[in-house]
């Protein structure tokens, strides 16, 4: 059978390449938010039918692997019209430029800490002490008169230079209270473009360097809401982080220590990026899990790690993380060292990287094609195996790192691991939204409870996520605190749940499907402010306000306000 509301998960029903619209949205899987706003729709044109037929979602399943042959017609609307992206935009370059240009001492300082505000212990694809060195941070900060003359970077370096110049450049814009001003951003990246970004670095063999540009590149296009190009990067990245041996543990014993480590960060820098920008697309990763055997990172931030801690600190950890294999493991393992007097700061990135490991076996277990040759009840046990293993991780977190929705003074890390937590959530127990009575007529009563209570999670999940945005002050503050990158993807998860909910009139929530209408109004607040100087929000924002506007009636509810 196919999975609860994520049917035809094996195919699609339309031509992807009949107009621009459609191949530049291109495939869009089930476990993406727009196709959730896609069922949402569907079930809105339900709502306003009059004959009282059901259709697709809730036609009977057959065994498992079968095709349900005679279903009514569905709605002929394009994926693409639900499409928030930005990839319809043509990426802006600047032609006249001098690509060897670097902006002022102050800009680049200034560029350079937010960059690593931004994304140095979320996506550590290149480590501060190189990044220093590429920027010349030290020298810079110096009086000219006191200067040493500074080293001639090669075209590559200097493409690195300016991708971390305008992925800081557009952090700097979105946190800046003065929004509206021209982004700078497209500069830098018109010139790592001509500098790097050229034909044959699509063809020549892989180099640690272009690793790092190609995971800068994608990053910078995840940033700025062009997910296609992000994703396609991503796949050049990940390919030549195979080339080099990244994904494998390395054994070298002439390999120095920390250069193991910062290669080990590397490669889960170029992990966390394939696993996002998959999950927003709802495309198969590039990391097949098989093939990994790279440890995780030591539990200490790269501060430490540059700062305090002595070569055979890092040396040993790196050994004892070495024996282990996150994708042959449940959850226990790191649990271990989470358990231990250690700082929670450092051990951020590994429990983002649990996260995503996490997530990559929900993509595959529940939103692959093959899911279609399971049954319900199959799934029902992945389902649970899921949730009990996300959960694991949550109760397993060091206390530096345990998040609280209700609480006003969460850190950054805990507050954005709670944001990836719950779009993780969400995800795992979509299937159940929907009317599975209809669909799986005969049931066990077990069964039904199931569906109903793992729908129940799920809508509470998007609850807690707007939950989570009652101590937030501006939407400056929430790019600061949270997973700046990806917000609009998890606000346009969590509205797209209580919108279905909604369409489905509370069927799993009964009385207190009261209490989802003025939780969809705060998520279309904050998508409107967002939209003011974000162009993907403003997009999002006017695809779920028309489909509240059309449910409003239909369900009998006031949006006035």
């Amino acid at each position: 059978a196919e999975v609860g509301s994520n049917e035809s998960i094996d195919n699609i029903k339309e031509d992807l390449g009949r107009d621009r619209s459609t191949m530049v949205t291109g495939y869009v899987g089930k476990s993406s938010d727009l196709q959730w706003w896609q069922r949402s729709k569907q079930e809105v044109e339900k709502l306003h039918r009059r004959d009282g037929e059901y259709d697709l979602e809730d036609r009977p399943y057959g065994s498992p692997g079968e095709r349900r042959l005679r279903q009514r017609p569905e709605s002929r609307a394009a994926i693409a019209e639900s499409d928030y992206h930005l990839d319809d935009e043509n990426l802006s370059v600047f032609e006249h430029i001098d690509p060897y240009e670097l902006p002022d001492d102050t800009s680049m300082v200034n560029l350079h800490q937010h960059y690593l505000d931004a994304c140095s212990e979320t996506f550590p694809i290149i480590n501060a002490d190189r990044l220093g060195e590429l920027f010349d941070i030290d020298n810079r900060k110096l009086p000219i008169a006191e200067r040493e003359d500074m080293r001639e970077l090669t075209n590559l370096e200097l493409a690195i230079v300016n991708l971390v110049l305008a992925i800081g450049s557009r952090y700097a814009h979105l946190i800046s209270e003065a929004q509206g001003q021209v982004r700078v951003d497209v500069l830098y990246y018109s010139r790592a473009k001509r500098l790097g970004l050229t034909a044959n670095f699509f063809i020549e063999h892989a180099t640690w360097e272009k690793i790092q540009l190609a995971t800068l590149t994608s990053f910078y296009f995840l940033s700025i809401g062009h997910m296609s190009h992000a994703w396609m990067m991503t796949g050049h990245a990940v390919r030549s982080a195979y080339g080099m041996g990244l994904h494998v543990r390395n054994d070298d014993p002439d390999l120095d220590h920390l250069k193991k480590e910062q290669r080990i960060r590397g490669w889960w820098a170029v992990f966390l990026i394939d696993k996002q920008v998959s999950s927003i697309t709802g495309r198969p990763t590039s990391v097949i899990p098989g093939s990994c055997s790279t440890p995780l990172p030591v539990p200490f931030s790269e501060a430490d790690i540059r700062s305090e801690l002595s070569h055979d600190v890092v040396s040993g950890w790196t050994d004892k993380m070495a024996s282990q294999n996150v994708f042959q493991q449940e959850a226990g393992h790191i649990q271990k060292v989470a358990q231990l007097d250690l700082p929670p700061d450092g051990q951020y990135l590994q429990q983002r990287i649990l996260l995503a490991v996490i997530n990559q076996r929900a993509m595959t277990e529940l939103y692959a094609p093959s899911t279609t040759a399971k049954s319900w009840s199959e799934v029902q046990l992945t389902i649970v195996s899921l949730l009990n293993q996300l959960d694991g991780w949550r109760d397993n977190l060091p206390p530096g790192l345990k998040y609280d929705a209700n609480s006003k003074g969460q850190s950054t890390p805990a507050r954005t691991l709670g944001f990836h937590y719950n779009s993780i959530k969400m995800a795992i127990t979509r299937p159940c939204v929907c009317r599975l009575d209809r669909r799986i007529p005969n049931q066990s009563s077990e069964s039904h409870k199931f569906n109903n209570d793992t729908a129940k999670v799920c809508v509470t999940a998007a609850q807690t996520f707007v939950h989570q945005l009652r101590h937030v002050e501006d939407v400056q503050q929430l790019y600061k605190t949270g997973p700046w990158y990806c917000l609009i993807h998890m606000f346009m998860q969590a509205a797209s749940i209580l919108m279905l909910e909604l369409t489905l009139q509370g069927v799993h929530l009964h009385e207190a499907v009261n209490n989802l209408v003025p939780m969809m109004k705060r998520l279309m607040i904050w998508l409107r402010d967002m939209g003011r100087d974000n162009h993907a929000a403003e997009k999002a924002y006017r695809i779920a306000f028309g489909v509240l506007r059309k449910v409003a009636p239909a369900v009998k509810i006031d949006i006035s306000e």
